[in-house]
């Protein structure tokens, strides 16, 4: 039998106060502009975008990096995603963060200048969509050598792509779980089992819809099987199944390394979310506080929606299936092999807090109790 919630005690809240400063420092910033409108076409077997241009910066390797930049963005596009962090009214973190699924295929280096204490750069730039269906990135003209500067571009652009997307999933998963659910509590009903109070709390979770649509968004565009790779076999290091709340079927983010599901698992799993409940006086001021481990937030794999019953209760009451889950298999009846881990954003349940007070408790604060409150939050703010 699975049980729909734990109960994990009673806890306190308390404030904290954190002052931060912030120190600035000035330096001049990069110029780049296409000196050519861009257009795609074939170069070496494959199809690649063309653009000339012009980029000024304090390096030679810091002009060339964002005229690369400035390149890839014209070819595929970019995803900007700014996020800002206040306490006590002062910010303490502003960052942005751009991602385009490109990469450098070739360069060319038609001039470089000294600019006063700057460099200017004019160059030809080749970009490939990034599928990263390879590692190759380069074969020399000539046996018997290592085009080195065309590489370390390629490296360097592959790289801050796969980085950029590390980061950019990373500020998905720290919004987690404070803004990833949406909750409903339903009406209390207050019984007296025996001496004490046991107070009923029914509630309904879902996704956010925002929240598991930005989540979905950005596992499509960071992935690295840009098809439906679904197998493990040698060239992915890592499979993550994931579907939005509007979604029929499973998709798929192959990768060739761990770092985007070490990354998920962190937060969603290993952070241990946990239901918390906070009963309140009309105040607004908290009389009593408890937190319950649900087993659909655990990681643990429950079941996947049958065709058209959806997620279908079993006999106990439970609802089959989970929000996330290590594993997960891809259907019955085929030979295709688990996720290392699977998000399903459809699903959602509803399930019942369920509070026992002592008679001294219940006769100190029962009179005075009048809101409740429910969140889901990680499991240190429970202790």
């Amino acid at each position: 039998m699975r049980s729909s919630v734990i109960a994990l005690g009673i806890y306190f809240c308390c404030s904290i106060i954190a002052n931060a400063q912030s120190f600035f420092t000035i330096t001049p910033s990069p110029l780049t502009i296409a000196l050519s409108i861009g257009q795609w076409l074939v170069k070496d077997s494959k199809k690649v975008y063309y653009v000339q241009v012009e980029s000024t910066a304090i390096t030679p390797a810091q002009a060339r990096a964002e005229g690369f930049k400035l390149a890839v963005s014209q070819a595929v596009g970019t995803l900007v995603v700014a996020e800002s962090e206040v306490k006590n009214q002062q910010i303490i973190r502003n960052e942005i963060i751009q991602y385009s699924s490109g990469y450098i295929q070739d360069f060319k280096i038609l001039s470089e200048a000294q600019v006063g204490s700057m460099t200017r750069v004019v160059m030809d730039v080749w970009v490939i969509e990034s599928k990263i269906a390879d590692r190759l990135l380069n074969i020399s003209k000539a046996d018997g050598t290592i085009e080195g500067e065309k590489s370390i571009a390629q490296y360097r652009s592959n790289l801050n792509q796969m980085q950029s997307g590390d980061r950019l999933l990373e500020i998905i998963l720290n919004d987690f779980p404070a803004k990833a659910f949406d909750i409903k509590i339903g009406r209390s009903v207050v019984t007296m089992p025996a001496r004490g109070i046991q107070i009923q709390i029914p509630v309904s979770i879902a996704w956010n819809s925002p929240y598991i649509l930005s989540l979905t968004e950005v596992l499509e565009r960071v992935r690295q099987g840009k098809s439906a790779n679904y197998y493990r076999g040698p060239d992915w290091a890592s499979v993550i199944r994931f579907k939005s709340n509007s979604d029929w079927t499973m998709s798929t983010a192959s990768f060739r390394d761990t770092v985007k599901l070490e990354l998920i698992e962190s937060n969603l799993v290993k952070s241990q979310p946990l239901i918390k409940l906070i009963i309140k006086d009309e105040a607004g001021n908290p009389l009593f506080g408890q937190c319950f481990r649900y087993a659909g937030l655990t990681g643990s794999y429950l079941g996947e929606p049958a065709p058209i019953l959806g997620y279908v209760k079993d006999r106990f009451g439970n609802t089959a299936g989970q929000f996330f889950s290590y594993g997960g298999e891809f259907g019955e009846r085929t030979n295709l092999k688990p996720a290392d881990f699977s998000i399903f954003g459809d699903f959602k349940d509803d399930i019942t807090l369920t509070v026992d007070l002592p008679s001294n408790i219940a006769l100190e604060r029962l009179g005075v109790m009048s809101k409740t409150s429910v969140l889901i939050v990680r499991g240190l703010e429970c202790k």
